[in-house]
């Protein structure tokens, strides 16, 4: 008896043990559904953890009830559109009036995104996106259709249907992190505003809703998110500046059928897309500290070039307004040195910021002087401008001022043409006659260069390309221009002697320059100027080949190879002197 006894009891105990694995398990499978049923609260294992932990069954009950989720939703998403065709077959079978079934459109749409903001509350995001999309679906084809087909809305009422439809978007979006229906929203709303102004022919209503657009996308990811979508945004708001300034720039005004406008609103539509983005950048790189991001220096310019460009060839033929413009321009270049200066250049964790500020002060100075200015009055005062920068870059060390001297040298060159006329007289045609303004720049040029030496080269890598650059102006300025000068008064003077005594007057002036450029690199150590010796040298090799000896007589081929011949004999002695010196010194 006692052997069965323990028999049984044993296999007692195994099945008590069996029930309680199995109780155990039954528990597992209960608390994983109860998980999915909740919308995933808890966080369930992944990998080859949800496989050991949860077995297999599990997982794809898993699968199978989130496939079925999304397979729900599609089918609610198709219902819910299938109300909006209802209310537009109310509309077409003359039931509602096209104004009244607009506006219960909108309602609609805009009815499902407060019920996706519901379950984004709830923490059914995948809900949630699935209603964003039906308003994105059914609102933004609705404006256009009322507005392009049915007559409902006029293009800037619809314009800013499209608008408020956009801001309740990024609103939800916003509150709950939603990035794709932020994205479906500005994209779709954006394309809204591109059709309305291109079809409805309305420069104002759509143009100031992408400008809008672009705001609210700035106000959006100030914290630094979604940064993604301001590109486009931008590339949303640029496009529909740029088409503005296509139709609004016409000489003879709107074109025929376009909704006209105040005279007011196009300059102000055109200077709202640079104003928005550089107060953004100003916005984040000085109240936030945060560096300035590629996306703010390339928007930043695309927007300064749609809309101060536009502005400008808007406003040209109105002096007044031009000279608003220019001012304008002239203060932001102001503040934006004063920034740069006073605040960044210090700091070198925001030398990108420094740089930014100081390029775009310079370019704005630039510009302004452009509109204010023009031909050799520009070029006059672009030379001063340039005289006065680099005497504050020397006189306060600061490097970068003495490249923007350079810029604005190069700025003042081109309204005088004289770096063509320098050209020429260097290349031996010399039939460009130089005015008074270009010899004021040239003489500029030769004393931004003396000014630069006289203070010593700074040891930074700006400071020594500056040096180098003014010295590369000055040889080619002042040269240049006496060549052509001194050659046109000897063609009067020998008159059918042809241009043999000109070449060779050109000769003798490209030797005696290559031998003073090689004496004063060694009186004053200037390695700029000994560096420029040969390529003098080689322009006057080059013209004795192919001008002096194909046009030259005796007399003047004897005076040309003397002269060359000198150069190259007395050229190397200086610089040999001026190594010699600098060997010594170091």
């Amino acid at each position: 008896m006692s052997e069965p006894t323990s028999n049984l009891e044993r296999r007692v105990e195994e099945l008590a043990r069996e029930v309680e694995r199995l109780d155990a398990r039954v528990e597992r499978l209960e608390s994983s559904g109860a998980s999915v049923r909740r919308g995933g609260e808890a966080s369930p294992a992944t990998g080859s953890q949800a496989v050991a932990t949860e077995g297999v069954p599990v997982i794809a009950l898993r699968a199978l009830r989130d496939g079925e989720s999304l397979i729900a939703l599609a089918g609610r998403t198709f219902i819910a559109l299938g109300g909006a065709f209802l209310l537009r077959a109310l509309s077409e079978g003359a039931y509602l009036a096209p104004a009244l079934g607009a506006s219960a459109g909108l309602l609609y749409a805009l009815a499902w995104l407060v019920a996706a903001d519901r379950d984004a509350q709830r923490g059914r995001a995948v809900s949630a996106g699935f209603h964003a999309l039906v308003t994105v679906a059914v609102g933004y084809p609705l404006i256009v259709e009322a507005s392009l087909r049915f007559q409902a809305f006029s293009a800037r009422s619809a314009s800013a249907a499209a608008a408020v439809v956009l801001a309740c978007s990024l609103v939800v979006a916003a509150r709950h992190r939603l990035r794709t229906v932020a994205w479906l929203s500005a994209g779709a709303a954006g394309l809204t505003e591109l059709i309305l102004l291109v079809a409805g022919r309305d420069v104002a209503g759509p143009g100031l809703a992408l400008l809008a657009l672009a705001l609210l996308v700035e106000i959006l990811t100030r914290d630094g998110r979604w940064r993604s979508l301001r590109w486009l945004a931008a590339g949303l708001a640029d496009l529909g500046v740029a088409i503005a300034v296509l139709v609004v720039t016409r000489p003879d005004g709107l074109p025929e059928g376009w909704a006209p406008m105040p005279s007011w609103l196009g300059p102000a539509l055109l200077m709202g897309l640079p104003v928005l983005y550089l107060v953004s950048v100003a916005v984040r790189t000085l109240r936030y500290g945060r560096l300035v991001s590629s996306f703010g220096i390339v928007q930043g310019l695309v927007a300064s070039l749609l809309g101060f460009g536009g502005t400008w060839r808007l406003v040209a033929s109105h002096p007044t307004a031009s000279l608003v413009l220019g001012a304008l321009l002239l203060l932001l270049a102001v503040a934006a040195y004063g920034v740069a200066f006073a605040f960044l250049e210090r700091r070198a964790e925001l030398a990108r910021n420094f740089y930014t500020y100081a390029t775009f002060g310079a370019a704005a100075a630039v510009s302004g002087s452009i509109v204010i200015l023009s031909g050799p009055a520009l070029a006059v005062v672009l030379a001063g401008l340039a005289l006065a920068v680099l005497w504050l870059g020397i006189r306060y060390e600061r490097s970068t001022l003495r490249l923007h001297a350079c810029l604005y040298l190069c700025a003042a060159m081109l309204p005088v043409g004289l770096l063509p006329a320098a050209l020429s007289g260097l290349a031996g045609a010399a039939d460009l006659v130089p005015g008074a303004a270009a010899f004021v720049v040239s003489l500029a040029a030769g004393a931004a260069y003396l000014l630069g030496a006289s203070r010593g080269v700074p040891a930074s890598l700006a400071g020594g390309i500056a040096q180098a650059l003014l010295a590369v102006f000055s040889l080619l300025a002042i040269p240049g221009l006496l060549l052509d000068v001194l050659a046109g008064a000897l063609r009067a003077a020998v008159g059918a002697a042809g241009e043999a005594p000109v070449d060779a007057m050109r000769m003798v002036f490209l030797a005696a320059l290559a031998v003073t450029l090689a004496w004063a690199g060694r009186r004053w150590s200037l390695r700029e100027l000994t560096w420029s010796v040969y390529p003098v040298l080689a322009i006057a090799g080059l013209d004795l080949l192919t001008r002096g000896l194909r046009h030259g007589s005796a007399l003047t081929l004897f005076v040309s190879l003397a002269a060359f011949g000198a150069a190259l004999l007395l050229t190397p002695r200086f610089m040999r002197a001026t190594s010699a010196g600098t060997s010594a010194t170091d």
